[in-house]
């Protein structure tokens, strides 16, 4: 079983890398030596076949004394990009808001509009250039040459088109329904609340509610979809036209609301849902094929994460801006005060690393399995990138 200890890690971390110099260094961070790349990256010795960084972090740097958790008028500001701890690009003109940027096969890509045209960006090299003005909702770049899009009008028109290099392959009414694109594959909800899954441009299926259901998500796995529908009282997952009923929910819960789900282990499904009971009490629940397994009384889930079969939780205390961690069975420990996650795109769980990047009173950390990096400037991170 995996043990952690948040606070112990987080206070000794702090002292380990918070000595030496102030000031933004290669990296952003405090210290010397190892400090200034993260935690566990030797920047010396043998590069792999693969000489490209391995992790990718992107944010924005504010002047010193700008409060950017409060402030409602623009600022001067710098976005940058690090890979494995050194600077890969920064920009002034680069906008700060998140969904104006994202990063894909390392690359830092920005969405501007100018006059009547949608302009990407990467690494502050224009790339391409449409006439529309569009925010940009999901970006793959395959590292062949195809950037595709799936951009939505900047207006209250529920639609979007998909682009590879800016030229339109597929225009729909309906909103993007998946997380992103995933090897040239997503999906949108159109207005009849039908899922429609989309490959290379090309819509591949479509995911009927069953009678008197409202679907909630879909995914793909092992090359089918499967939907998650909400029945009545029960919850209806479904697949090819077959479906099968995992239980009553809300014969315990009268709210719940469903926050990720996900194939897990070769075990079935497991449904993430924030829940309220019939007394009002609220509860972040894990279900397994419709039976609950897991139970975190008083919270509401903020953010899954999975790898490798290994779970983590990141809870936040119902009502209020408080937040703990859960990793496997392991009960939730609570963040130090003052410590909260930037966002969900801010936090990773691959290769057997848990990354976090989080806003303190102090400034950003990067929290990585125990160890932590303070970054001395003004500003956060928003969004790990892991090869």
């Amino acid at each position: 079983m995996e043990k952690l200890n948040f606070l112990v890690c987080i206070a000794a971390a702090v002292t380990a890398l918070s000595c030496g110099p102030e000031g933004l260094d290669a990296s952003g961070a405090r210290g010397s030596g190892p400090a200034t790349h993260l935690p566990g990256e030797n920047p010396g010795g043998p590069k792999p076949a693969d000489t490209r960084p391995q992790v990718y972090l992107s944010g924005v740097r504010y002047p010193e004394g700008y409060d950017w958790r409060h402030a409602t008028d623009e600022a001067e500001h710098v976005v940058f990009l690090l890979g494995d701890g050194e600077p890969l690009f920064e920009s002034s003109s680069a906008p700060a808001e998140a969904d104006t940027r994202l990063i894909s096969n390392g690359r830092l890509f920005h969405t501007i509009t100018v006059g009547d045209s949608t302009i990407i960006y990467a690494d502050g090299m224009r790339q391409f250039a449409y006439r529309a003005l569009e925010m940009t909702a999901a970006l793959e770049d395959d590292g062949k040459g195809h950037i595709m899009t799936v951009s939505e009008p900047r207006s209250t028109e529920a639609s979007f088109t998909y682009r590879i290099n800016g030229s339109p392959k597929l225009k729909k009414k309906g909103l993007l329904a998946s997380e992103g694109i995933r090897n040239g594959v997503f999906h949108y909800r159109d207005n009849d609340g039908r899922y429609i899954i989309v490959e290379n441009g090309v819509e591949r299926e479509v995911v009927e509610p069953a009678a008197g259901g409202t679907i909630a998500s879909v995914i793909v796995h092992g090359g089918k979809v499967y939907a998650y529908e909400k029945v009545g009282p029960f919850i209806l997952i479904q697949s090819e036209g077959k479906g099968v009923y995992i239980g009553a929910p809300n014969a315990i819960y009268n709210s719940i609301r469903l926050e990720e789900w996900f194939f897990h282990d070769g075990k079935g499904f497991l449904n993430f849902v924030s829940a309220k009971d019939h007394k009002g009490n609220p509860a972040a629940v894990v279900f397994r094929n419709g039976n609950e397994e897991s139970h975190f009384e008083g919270y509401e889930f903020y953010n899954i994460l999975e790898d490798g079969g290994k779970l983590a939780f990141i809870l936040r205390t119902y009502g209020r801006e408080e937040y703990s961690i859960a990793i496997g069975d392991n009960p939730p420990e609570p963040f130090p005060d003052g410590f909260v996650p930037h966002s969900k795109r801010a936090m990773d769980y691959s290769r057997g690393t848990l990354r976090l990047a989080l806003d303190t009173p102090e400034g950003p950390v990067l929290w990585q399995d125990g160890k932590m990096a303070r970054y001395s400037f003004n500003g956060y991170i928003d969004n790990i990138y892991v090869l």
